[in-house]
């Protein structure tokens, strides 16, 4: 699937071309002021052509199965800040979408170094994977969004001395 901001040759599109697509997208997809921030993440989810492949929507957004059960199953989901920029991320929602997004699920990114590098992901990721991004992240000291973190291990493993 190709994605929203870049050609048939993965290069990113220019400004004037990304916010031509960015404007159709909300023509296409409409926020109301009813509309909960799961309502809005279904809608690119759809808008995406991502309902009916979830293992695909999976692998952009590093998100587990589980939270989009839950997020389809109550509307009201409780998103925490990481797992909303891994979906942004994923989906390709702009700035301002996500900002309000945010401002729905009763969250708000704050000056933190962490929150002004989620920031920065969201305008500038272009057709960076999730693996991408959270390796970004890691490099710069941070958690990583979504998907499989490192192994840790086992608090009840019995240590082997030498």
């Amino acid at each position: 699937m190709l994605e929203p901001w870049t050609t048939e040759n993965k290069e990113i599109l220019p400004f004037k071309e990304r916010y031509s697509l960015m404007l159709s997208d909300r023509k296409k997809c409409p926020i109301s002021t009813l509309d909960t921030s799961a309502n809005c993440i279904l809608k690119y989810i759809n808008l995406r052509g991502y309902n009916q492949n979830l293992k695909e929507l999976i692998h952009k957004t590093g998100v587990p199965k589980s939270t989009f059960s839950k997020m389809k199953k109550d509307k009201d989901y409780k998103f925490d800040i990481r797992t909303l920029v891994a979906l942004a991320i994923g989906l390709n929602i702009d700035t301002e979408r996500f900002e309000l997004i945010v401002k729905k699920a009763g969250l708000s990114l704050n000056e933190s170094k962490e929150h002004v590098f989620y920031k920065l992901l969201i305008e500038n990721h272009g057709a960076m994977t999730m693996e991408q991004v959270n390796q970004e992240l890691e490099r710069h000291g941070f958690s990583i969004l979504a998907g499989k973190k490192k192994d840790t291990p086992n608090k009840n493993q019995q240590k082997v001395s030498h």
